[in-house]
């Protein structure tokens, strides 16, 4: 009964990260098309106030392909993540796969803040790059959430890698019994 109650759940939970990655591409490209949304990210979390910037086509292009990289890691993490709780929806619980899964997964935590932190940085450039030299700006954002993912996705990384271990070490166990 409890194996069947833990399939349920993570069978919701495929449905809930597929909902989370289409959530995440929607809102990632509405940003980009919907002009006043980038205006307000780029003045509240790019740019320091009253800082001159530019939204020509050249530089909401630029922008959207360099901050498609945070985005790609998101939705790779999920993808994994979805995939891991597919496998535990079908009882695949220790398998080499799960514990690859969860490596992928921590990977995708662990350099989304350092991407996140080189992406804010890279379009306090881009978006002031129209700007006369002395009033262009480099904006470099470290808070305690870029740590505590961090850690989070280096943690998993970690129990990925006990995880695929682990199964290993079972099934070397099997076999010689």
């Amino acid at each position: 009964m409890r194996q069947a109650a833990v399939e349920r759940i993570c069978f919701l939970m495929v449905g809930i990260t597929a909902i989370m990655m289409a959530g995440i591409a929607g809102a990632y490209l509405n940003l980009w098309i919907d002009r006043e949304s980038l205006r307000a990210m780029v003045e509240t979390e790019i740019l320091t106030p009253d800082t001159a910037y530019a939204l020509t086509n050249l530089t909401v292009t630029a922008g959207l392909l360099v901050g498609a990289i945070p985005a790609g890691l998101s939705l790779w993490g999920l993808w994994n993540a979805a995939r891991l709780f597919f496998g535990y929806s079908k009882g695949a619980v220790f398998t080499d796969a799960a514990g690859h899964r969860l490596k992928r997964m921590g990977m995708a935590l662990a350099l989304l803040p350092v991407a996140q932190i080189a992406i804010t940085a890279a379009l306090s450039l881009i978006f002031t790059m129209d700007n006369p030299a002395g009033q262009r700006q480099l904006s470099i954002t470290l808070n305690q959430t870029h740590l505590l993912v961090g850690i989070a996705g280096c943690m998993l990384i970690v129990i990925g890698w006990v995880m695929a271990e682990a199964t290993r070490i079972a099934d070397d166990n099997r076999q010689i019994v």
